[in-house]
């Protein structure tokens, strides 16, 4: 029992071992990336790209379904973004 135990153990450890060359990764010196009078911040950035790439998987999974295109995908994204957008500044 205690010999599968530190098997499994072991094993886990071992599977993880690539993780500390991500972890040496150092942080950036700041968040924000100046581009003449515009600042943008890094997680600001992050978040419309994970928009862009939500709505264009949907798309994707929309066309492959046969229920839709990725235009009808991107015309609900034009209003539901900045709609969900104003809600969360109203609520908070």
């Amino acid at each position: 029992m205690v010999q599968s135990i530190s098997l499994l153990l072991w094993r886990k450890v071992n599977s993880m071992s690539h993780l500390h060359i991500w972890a040496s990764i150092p942080s950036p010196s700041t968040g924000t990336l100046n581009l003449g009078p515009v600042r943008m911040n890094a997680y600001g950035l992050m978040i419309a790209l994970g928009v862009v790439v939500a709505v264009w998987l949907i798309g994707k999974r929309v066309e492959a379904r046969g229920v839709g295109t990725s235009e009808d995908i991107s015309s609900i994204a034009m209003w539901a973004v900045p709609l969900a957008s104003l809600v969360l500044v109203c609520i908070t």
